[in-house]
């Protein structure tokens, strides 16, 4: 009774969603005037684009699941923090100064990305990308990262940054092994323990504390072949309509 979603901000967007190629300290990394840092971009063109927010906004409407779980790199592709992100652009409907202009930049689309969940009643988003916040709400919906047992405020995870603007291509994170743990988060967040028990099974037979990591290898070669876009070096895409090669 459970609905498990994935989005992808990096294949759409036409603004780099990370770090640019060739971005560097001083003033460009801090988005001056010329540069290339995140400062610089446009928030509204990090965007899932219209068919991935079309698909989305139909699976959460045909959806019967009582539980419905979101699961992306972080709110609008990167960055840090999860609510604090939430109102902006075409997650929230803002631009930085407050102004809701969803209807002029996002036009024929319902709701923004946020207001989307709640709607249809997401239980929670789960963001893989941040290091500081652990877990927060808004409006119902649970933003959960990995938290540190020592404080539950910040997580137990790193990232391995390319120079040249490159950006993240490893990130790496402590998995919660305690079943116990696991269960007291299920009950607190009023969730269906039967839906977790094939997760639970894992630490009840036999888990130790561990922690794992992902490499991007397309990220990787990008950097080293010093390609513009993180597209040019996947050779077999998945997309929405396209799993296998």
């Amino acid at each position: 009774d459970a609905l498990f979603v994935v989005l992808d901000f990096y294949w759409h967007s036409p603004a780099y969603v990370d770090n640019e190629p060739g971005a560097r300290g001083g003033e460009k990394e801090k988005g001056k005037k010329g540069g290339k840092g995140k400062g610089a971009r446009d928030g509204w063109a990090v965007t899932l684009g219209e068919e991935q927010y079309r698909w989305f906004s139909q699976t959460l409407a045909e959806s019967k699941a009582r539980w419905k779980f979101v699961f992306c790199h972080h709110v609008l592709g990167g960055g840090r923090g999860g609510v604090e992100r939430a109102p902006y652009f075409e997650w929230g409907g803002k631009d930085r100064k407050g102004a809701d202009l969803f209807s002029e930049k996002r036009p024929g689309w319902e709701l923004p990305i946020h207001q989307l969940m709640v709607k249809h009643g997401v239980t929670i988003f789960f963001q893989g990308h941040d290091h500081i916040f652990a877990h927060q709400e808004l409006d119902g919906i649970v933003y959960q990262s990995c938290p540190n047992p020592a404080d539950p405020t910040y997580t137990l995870s790193c990232d391995l940054l390319a120079p040249e603007g490159y950006g993240e291509i490893i990130g790496g994170g402590m998995r919660e092994e305690n079943i116990d743990v696991l269960k007291k988060k299920i009950k607190e967040h009023e969730l269906d323990e039967s839906v977790f028990q094939w997760y639970l099974d894992l630490r009840r037979f036999g888990s130790v504390p561990h922690g794992g990591f992902g490499m991007g290898i397309e990220r990787c070669t990008a950097w080293i072949c010093g390609a513009e876009h993180v597209r040019e070096c996947i050779p077999f895409p998945r997309m929405l309509y396209r799993l296998s090669p």
